[in-house]
């Protein structure tokens, strides 16, 4: 850097993704960070990609001096989202809409980032993201790159296809258990009694290289599936 961050760091809950205000100009490539002035940037941890959020249409910076940003908050929808939103203030001409004051408005923007690797060390921190209905659970589980390879800046590697989810469902009300593969990261199971339930998983996968791994398993989420 070659200035210096003027609020607090925002970490969304997962811990991946990174928001903070700073005045440096030298996150991104040369020449691209040239209005002198704080932006919003995002941090993604796992690929040490920076992205900039408060530019116009087209990544039109303002080139405005009276111009202002702050105010960067950073969120998730789920432990297995693999988008984020962050919020934001400005005055910047760029992202105005209407009128011609310089009053701050509050914004926001979304933001889409690659599935985690797939490797040896891979452990499995958060609990699948459960939604319940009648008789039934949907399965929302983290996507992973098998790609064996660390993204750059500028690179996203490929997902591979040797995936397989084992989730194991207790219905904990009489004590059964269910076991269930899935090439999928999304699974519906169905015709399950009302009750509590637990339910965790693990991932199996081939990398590109040949090897297989098998993670240990995501810590449990109690989820109680209601009657009609």
């Amino acid at each position: 850097v070659n200035s210096g961050g003027i609020e607090p760091v925002r970490v969304e809950p997962n811990g991946r993704l990174v928001a903070f205000v700073d005045t440096s100009s030298n996150y991104l490539s040369t020449g691209t960070d040239t209005n002198g002035k704080a932006d919003i940037f995002v941090k993604d941890i796992q690929t040490n990609k920076i992205v900039r959020i408060n530019l116009g249409p087209g990544g039109v910076e303002d080139p405005s001096t009276l111009s202002t940003t702050g105010g960067a908050t950073l969120g998730t929808l789920g432990f297995s989202a693999q988008t984020a939103t962050v919020g934001f203030h400005s005055n910047s001409s760029v992202l105005r809409q209407f009128g011609t004051s310089f009053a701050k408005e509050v914004y926001r923007s979304t933001l889409t980032f690659p599935s985690r690797p797939l490797d040896n060390n891979t452990v499995i921190e958060t609990p699948p993201d459960v939604v319940p209905s009648a008789k039934k659970l949907l399965l929302i589980l983290q996507k992973f790159d098998t790609s064996n390879l660390k993204a750059t800046a500028n690179e996203v590697s490929a997902m591979a296809k040797s995936v397989t989810y084992d989730i194991r469902l207790t219905y904990t009300t009489k004590n059964k258990k269910l076991k269930v593969i899935s090439t999928r990261n999304r699974v519906t199971l169905r015709n399950l009694s009302p009750g509590q339930y637990t339910v965790k998983y693990r991932v199996l996968g081939t990398l590109k290289s040949g090897k297989k791994v098998t993670t240990k398993f995501s810590p449990l989420v109690k989820v109680a599936v209601p009657k009609k």
